[in-house]
């Protein structure tokens, strides 16, 4: 039985995702599970990554490699959202998505496990089960929350329920419908399975691959952010912090220590790119208004990118010192976000200096010791928010962190973000002033054909 389940579930993967290689469901090594070990396998992944860089293309963080990538059509869809050309039909140039068919397998794996392991016969205790249940609604939370904030309108109270949002399964069953749910009703089902997963959840995880107790809170009140439920998300993360607090001193992996993926302050561990941190940096550039807002003693800059002629005139280039003594975790959750967050929700109260010790305290681990420049301040609310905001972008460096900020920030006039980039030299007078104002629907990103063309009920949430 265990077996047709798993065939159903890969099957189930196919047709919310039109891939056409069922062995993607596969984890390398894995077997068809039996054991807990083996359903722990589906959710475990060293290599997991969320590619947005298309949509992160769009916002004022990264920026083009190679002028080609703006100057032709060789990549048309990134073209489109770094001009903001919001008449370019970027649908019928986006085929398939990486990002899409990713998180749905997670998705895939996440439901085979809630549905499977509760009725595990091994020699695994219910504790056991229950935690690694958690652990699968925690994943499965974390990829629906991606896909609705990157194929679906930014949460609105006031629209919420009549805006389209993504496809949500959660059983596998063949005579049902996979209608396309409102964005109301998918942080509805992914609060639900926070808040399933919450009490199950260990401290600490096995690892910083699967959930632990301070990531459940930390998502939860990252979801109550977005929706706009200020008081809740404050709550979430002071419970957070409270399992972990830990931010890691970037002096000591200057002075030559190993910070990998197993540094305390990364609560869920992913990659945002194409490229790992082994890897040729060439098309992790960020742009001229990102290196500008670093300044020169900032370790996060100085430590972490390069400039040279060779690249776009003021951007650089992720290049770490001593390159695979750092794994970066821009795809996943760190205790500094939760920081931030509870920064923002302090400020917005008008508690400014609580709120601007939390950034200090930040900074005082991103400089170099005994240097007092780290040190800022703001005198009211609007100069705290924007205080945050510029150390989010520069601590959330080349995460989806950014064009989110600029996506839910939106309907707030006075802290709406508009992106302005000079491409002057590049396309001339004519074109090369861009501005992309914050509601833009270049912010959302199209459903890949080939599941429009599978599903044929899912209507697209932009073009």
């Amino acid at each position: 039985m265990r077996i047709l389940n798993y065939i159903l579930v890969v099957t189930f993967f196919l047709m919310l995702t039109g891939c056409d290689d069922y062995l993607e469901i596969v984890p390398k090594g894995k077997k068809i599970p039996e054991s807990l070990d083996d359903f722990k396998g589906f959710l475990e992944n060293s290599d997991i990554s969320y590619s947005t860089e298309d949509f992160q293309a769009a916002g004022d963080t990264r920026w083009y490699p190679e002028d080609s990538w703006v100057t032709t059509d060789i990549l048309p869809v990134f073209k489109a959202n770094f001009l903001g050309d919001e008449d370019y039909d970027r649908a019928s140039k986006t085929q398939s998505s990486g990002l899409y068919s990713n998180c749905y397998m997670r998705i895939a794996h996440a439901t085979m496990v809630i549905n499977e392991v509760p009725e595990l016969n091994d020699n695994s205790t219910e504790l056991q089960r229950k935690e690694v249940i958690a652990q699968a609604r925690m994943l499965r939370a974390f990829n629906y929350f991606y896909l609705v904030n990157v194929f679906a309108r930014q949460y609105d109270p006031a629209t919420a329920a009549d805006d389209n949002g993504i496809v949500i399964q959660e059983d596998i069953n063949f005579e049902a419908p996979y209608p396309q749910k409102s964005v109301a009703e998918v942080y509805k089902y992914i609060l639900n399975d926070i808040e399933l997963a919450l009490p199950d959840l260990t401290q600490k995880g096995n690892n910083p691959f699967v959930a632990s107790k301070a990531f459940g809170w930390g998502l939860k009140s990252k979801v109550h952010l977005f929706k706009k439920e200020f008081d809740e998300a404050l709550i979430c993360a002071e419970e957070s912090l409270k399992l972990n607090s830990s931010i890691y001193d970037l002096n000591k992996y200057l002075d030559g220590e190993l910070a990998n993926y197993e540094i305390k302050e990364n609560l869920f561990f992913a990659y945002d790119r194409f490229r790992y941190p082994n890897s040729d940096p060439f098309y992790s550039r960020i742009s001229p208004q990102a290196v500008q807002l670093y300044g020169p003693e900032d370790i996060r800059f100085t430590g972490f990118f390069t400039t040279d002629s060779y690249f776009p005139t003021g951007s650089a280039a992720y290049s770490p010192e001593g390159a695979g003594k750092f794994s970066i975790n821009d795809g996943g959750m760190r205790t500094t976000e939760i920081y931030l967050i509870k920064a923002e929700l302090l400020a917005r109260k008008g508690e400014i200096e609580p709120a601007m010790e939390i950034v200090n305290l930040i900074r005082r681990n991103r400089f170099p010791e005994g240097n007092t420049s780290y040190k800022l301040t703001a005198s009211n609310k609007i100069e705290a928010m924007n205080q945050i905001m510029n150390e989010r972008f520069r601590e959330l460096i080349l995460s989806v962190n950014r064009v989110w900020d600029i996506r839910r920030l939106a309907s707030e006039p006075e802290y709406a973000i508009t992106v302005v980039k000079d491409l002057t030299d590049l396309l001339g007078e004519s074109e090369g002033n861009v501005t992309i104002q914050p509601n833009s629907p270049i912010y959302i990103m199209p459903f890949p054909l080939d599941v429009i063309d599978l599903h044929g009920g899912i209507k697209q949430n932009t073009k």
